[in-house]
């Protein structure tokens, strides 16, 4: 994260309900979107922090629980999502970790999934995954088409390495992709227009 302080981003990384020692129970895509809105709230009212111009990104994870957050009220100017799983039907069938909830249950995998709604996302957003990443590339391709059918501003790169090599590129592409989010901003203004 080293480049986004070199780019003269304040940086804060947000620890999640249940996880690190942190009081609540890790609900696994569902709760700790509301705790990634908290967190825009409280970097809004820090002093040195520019609150119309507040961004979120995450890997993996992280990736995914950016994609549902796109579709949540939030100070949050734009997002970025690393090689998330827009698909937790696939996630889940391959998850050997603990699941918090029914895995059976289709409504639970339903919630957790941003392709499921795609029509719900109100921020712009900025998909990328590695070239390496063949279980990602499909689902959030078709995650993105959604997204630009139903009116959202949202954009889809490919680029080289696997789930983690990726992230040196992904980065550079979101901090270009949040410093001229002005762009972008005038292009859903247009298409409300019309």
């Amino acid at each position: 994260m080293q480049e986004f302080l070199d780019q003269g981003f304040v940086l804060m990384t947000p620890t999640l309900r249940g996880e690190n020692g942190n009081p609540g129970n890790f609900e696994y895509f569902y709760g700790e979107v509301n705790d990634l809105v908290a967190a825009a709230d409280y970097l809004a009212n820090v002093s040195y922090v520019d609150k119309d111009r507040i961004f979120l990104c995450g890997h993996s994870v992280g990736g995914t629980l950016s994609m549902l957050t796109s579709m949540m009220p939030s100070k949050y100017r734009a997002i970025s999502s690393f090689s998330g799983s827009p698909d937790q039907e696939i996630w889940f069938r391959n998850e050997n970790g603990i699941i918090p909830f029914n895995s059976r249950n289709k409504k639970e995998i339903e919630l957790r999934s941003p392709i499921v709604y795609s029509d719900s996302v109100i921020k712009p957003l900025f998909v990328s995954d590695g070239d390496q990443e063949s279980y990602f590339l499909d689902t959030s391709r078709d995650f993105v088409e959604k997204v630009k059918k139903n009116g959202g501003i949202c954009e889809f790169n490919i680029v080289k390495g696997d789930h983690f090599s990726a992230i040196p590129e992904e980065v550079n592409l979101s901090i270009a992709r949040f410093k001229k989010i002005e762009d972008y901003q005038a292009m859903r203004q247009n298409r409300t227009a019309k």
